[in-house]
């Protein structure tokens, strides 16, 4: 009789670690079907000061980076900034000669 109950005992634990992995999988499956999705609401459009930076890829002349100092210009929603933003720039557009490093720096204060 000893036997016969332990025998259960270890059935009703097997039962259970299947009914758990089958509430894993089942849980695996509805987290995979959730639709991610991110939105924004505004835009925040500031204007940054330039300083002195401290590029090495800047072969002559002085570098300029950004400063963490900024105007706040406007603030508006996400379809009225697509309506007006001007086109997407290429990386060469933002590279600078030396006389306009030394330009914008001036112009900066230094």
């Amino acid at each position: 009789m000893d036997n016969n109950f332990n025998d259960g005992i270890i059935s009703s634990a097997n039962d259970c670690n299947i009914s758990r992995e089958n509430s894993t999988i089942r849980e695996n499956i509805v987290r995979r079907n959730r639709t991610k999705h991110v939105s924004f609401a505004d835009v925040d459009i500031h204007e940054h000061y330039y300083i002195i930076g401290d590029s090495p890829s800047c072969s002559e002349g002085p570098p300029c980076t950004l400063s963490w100092t900024y105007l706040k210009l406007m603030s508006m929603t996400v379809n009225e900034f697509e309506k007006i933003r001007p086109p997407i720039h290429s990386r060469d557009d933002f590279k600078m000669c030396r006389a306009e490093r030394i330009g914008l720096l001036l112009q900066s204060g230094y």
